[in-house]
Parts: C-alpha cells; structure tokens; sequence
C-alpha cells in the first residue's frame, strides 16, 4: 500500500472511533465524570428494584465526588448556605446572662412550695453562675476584651471563608451531579422523565438541577405503570408481600428494597402497613441467618413479654445491633 493510501486509511480509522466514542455517551459533559460501578436505571416493570440498585450506587459514587451534596439531593432540598452570623464578646456575654436569668425567672414562678429538689438545685446554680459570670465581665480589663473580640471577629472571617467555599463548591457540583445521573439514565428512563416533567424538562436541562431531575425519578420510577390503575396496585402489593431476602444479600439492601416498595405504594397510592406491621414484615423477610432472632421474638410472645420492635427503623436496629447474632450460612 502506497504512504498516501496508508495515511487515508488510518485518517478513515481514526475518524470512525471518533464518532463511535461521540455517539457513546451523546448527553455527558464535556468533563468525563467518574461513573464506574453505577447501575444504569431502567424503567420497566422491575423499576422499582432498578431505581434501588441505582440509589444505592449513587450514594457512593456521587458521595465520593461531590461530598454531602447527593445526601440533600436525596432530602429533595440544597445544602444549606449555613452563612455564618458576626458576634461579639459582648453580645455572647449577654447572650450567656439572659439564658440564665430565664432559668431563673421560670423556677421563680413557681412557688417555692411546689418547687422539687431537682428545680431548687437548678435555680441555684443559675444564681450563682450569673453571678461569677458578671464578676469575670466587671473585672475583665478592656484591653482583654479588646484582644478576646478581635480573636472572636478573625474566628467569624475563617468561618465565614469556609461557608462562601462550600457555597461554590456546591453550585459548581450541581451541574456536574446532575449529568452523572443523567448519563446513568437508560433510553426508556429519560423519556419517562420528559414525559412526567412535559414543558418542564427543556428548562431541566438548561437549569441541570439536580433536585429537580431527583424528584422526577423517584416519582416516576418507584412504581411502574401498566395504564391500569388496578394492575398496578394489585402488582404493587404483590411484590412487598412476595419480597424475600436474596441469598448473600446484605441487610443495609434488603432495607432499601423494602423501603423502596414502600415508597412506590406511596406514590400510587396504595394503602401502606401500619409501623408496626412494617416492622413484622422486615423482619419475616430475613433469610435463615437470622432465624434465632426470629424464634427469640416468638417466644417472647407466648411469654407473653413485648420484645417486638414497634417501627421499621426499630426493626432494623435490632438485628444490626444484636437482637439476635446471625447464624453463620456454611457451605457443604
């Protein structure tokens, strides 16, 4: 092959895998971001199950590249700017006075009579801290107190660098969250939230507001729709009552899976267990490592002694944190 011919062939190449790199991700930014280990989020009929494998993955992908901002996104709501507010020794000084003549002035209402123990101890301790706290003042030089407020005011500038950084940080993050979930998104997902935000999704993208696109995929994909109202709630029930724990599956999944489903019941809808029943129902859901715990909580209600958690969130932290050890599964 002649040079020319070599040169064309290797300019033909190279425009190729151009466009086969372009076309591969035809909505990321300019800046590649970190997405490896991300499950891209689906919208069928396990929606439900992809948007948990997708938050999950997300809290640690995204958590190691822009921080806390990803845990608010999840609260539907911004990092507060937490701007902090310019003091002085006085006004602290004052500060400490008043909480302390309040105390005062409450247990003073009462009369002395009815007064406990624990509130005449408490009354006199006020007094006297008042009292050492407006000796110190009165006998602080102003020099000190000069020397104490300019510590005070370069403590509110540091302060104050740090908030307007995490602010930047922040705004300049935003963005770059919002084309990390994006690009994670598969075809049918990303049609789903144009047609759930309609006029709203051209702005989305010009504003890239993380929170915004948040909110659309956690509605839209918590619970997948036949167009069948009752279809979907019967589906929907179905699947919480049928939820097992997988082999090997770890705790922390198994209870983004269930509250998952609870949400997506929410959001159409469907009437919800009470607390109480929700933490029966996690816990009949572990596998045959925890069925010490399972028959410790059967016992203890035929004894007629009330060991059963009353909430999820107690469910949860009794099996995390000892309730019941759980058993070892041995391989043969």
């Amino acid at each position: 092959m002649k040079k020319g011919q070599q040169e064309k062939s290797k300019a033909e190449k190279g425009e190729k895998g151009d466009k086969k790199q372009a076309s591969s991700h035809p909505i990321a930014p300019k800046n590649k971001l970190r997405t490896e280990g991300v499950h891209e989020l689906k919208y069928d009929r396990y929606s439900a199950t992809s948007f948990a494998n997708f938050e999950r993955d997300l809290r640690l992908v995204a958590g190691q590249e822009f921080g806390d901002l990803f845990g608010y996104v999840l609260e539907g709501r911004m990092p507060p700017d937490n701007i902090p507010i310019p003091f002085s020794l006085e006004v602290e000084h004052e500060d400490k006075i008043a909480t302390l003549k309040a105390t005062i002035d409450r247990i003073q209402d009462i009369p002395p009579d009815l007064q406990t123990i624990r509130q005449r101890d408490e009354l006199e301790d006020a007094e006297v801290t008042r009292a050492e706290l407006i000796q110190e003042w009165n006998d602080m030089s102003e020099a000190k107190k000069q020397l104490m407020n300019l510590q005070l005011q370069e403590a509110f500038k540091a302060q104050m660098i740090d908030a307007v950084s995490n602010k930047n940080k922040h705004k300049e993050n935003a963005p770059k969250l919002y084309w990390m979930i994006r690009r994670n998104m598969s075809e049918e997902s990303t049609d789903k939230i144009k047609e759930y935000l309609a006029g709203e999704w051209e702005e989305s993208e010009k504003t890239q507001d993380p929170v915004a696109l948040w909110q659309a995929i956690k509605f839209t994909h918590t619970a997948y729709s036949t167009g069948n109202p009752f279809t979907d709630k019967q589906q929907l029930r179905q699947a919480y009552s049928e939820m097992r724990m997988h082999s090997g599956e770890t705790l922390m999944n198994l209870k983004l899976r269930f509250t998952t489903a609870i949400r997506a019941m929410v959001a159409s809808n469907v009437d919800i267990p009470s607390e109480a029943d929700q933490a029966a129902d996690f816990i009949s859901k572990l596998d045959s490592r925890w069925a010490t715990l399972k028959t410790q909580l059967a016992n203890d209600y035929i004894r007629g002694v009330s060991t059963h958690p009353k909430t999820l969130m107690e469910a949860f932290q009794l099996v995390l944190c000892g309730g019941a050890h759980p058993t070892p599964v041995h391989s043969r």
